[in-house]
């Protein structure tokens, strides 16, 4: 009799659907108990993607906005003829008020344009500031424009361009040392040709200043750092250049006076 009983106790094994129908019971009573978590996750997710992609739609329209204005501005700038398209005479009659009025107010939309703009496009607009300034031989303004595409962006072509720039105004402006740490620092964050291009206008910058040793130096070093490039053959003329205005100056020096018919040379007294 007591076989029977324990026979009778132990449970029959558990079948396919059974164990299928706890797993689905313990899945639901899972979800039943973190379903509000669940949701208060996914909707702050929904809710970041949505501000996200709106402040992403903002920024776009911005700039397209910005790019339209620049287009709009670029309309209305004076054509230049042939002649000082290939660099044989003045872009602007700076003589003509009319003309200067028309640029002064060209660059000063290009400025606003910028200040209301963003990165890429707000950095577009200061470059093209910056060259009407130019245009219109007004360095300071000139350097103001490029150092603000320069605030915008630093990236990319619109950044590397804006470094440039002012650098070539430095050198207009006379501060050489302002334009090699700008030509430096193109050098030293830029692709092969950029910086190879970098390095001759550094050199030159620096003959350009007085600094003669300076430029030897930077010459020097763009034949051994670019010992292929084809600027190589005007970084030697440069090079034969300063060479022989350092040799004539030299010669200057050691070479007396000239005496003229009217002077009197006094005699170099004899030694005691």
């Amino acid at each position: 009799m007591a076989e029977e009983r324990q026979d009778e106790q132990v449970p029959e094994p558990l079948q396919e659907g059974d164990v299928l129908f706890r797993i689905q019971m313990r899945v639901a009573d899972a979800f039943f108990e973190h379903w509000k978590r669940g949701l208060v996750l996914l909707l702050s997710v929904l809710l970041v993607v949505l501000v996200v992609g709106t402040w992403k739609n903002r920024l776009r329209d911005a700039q397209r906005d910005t790019t339209a204005s620049i287009a709009a501005i670029d309309r209305k700038m004076p054509e230049v003829d042939q002649l000082a398209a290939m660099g044989l005479a003045p872009l602007d009659d700076l003589n003509d008020p009319a003309r200067v009025q028309l640029l002064e107010a060209i660059a000063s939309k290009y400025e606003e344009v910028a200040a209301a703009g963003t990165k890429a496009s707000a950095a577009e607009a200061w470059l093209k500031a910056g060259d009407t300034w130019d245009r219109l031989g007004r360095p300071e303004d000139a350097a103001r424009a490029f150092q603000g595409a320069l605030d915008a962006f630093t990236m990319g072509p619109f950044g590397h361009t804006a470094t440039n720039a002012l650098a070539a105004v430095r050198v207009a402006q006379g501060d050489t040392e302002g334009a090699a740490t700008l030509y430096r620092s193109i050098v030293a964050g830029s692709d092969e040709y950029l910086a190879e291009r970098a390095q001759y206008d550094l050199a030159s910058a620096l003959g350009a200043g007085g600094d003669t040793a300076g430029a030897i130096s930077a010459y020097k070093d763009f034949q051994t750092r670019y010992p292929d490039s084809s600027l190589s053959g005007a970084v030697e003329e440069e090079l034969r250049s300063i060479s022989g205005a350092n040799a004539s100056s030299a010669a200057e020096a050691k070479t007396p006076p000239a005496v003229g018919p009217d002077e009197v040379v006094e005699p170099t007294p004899a030694p005691e």
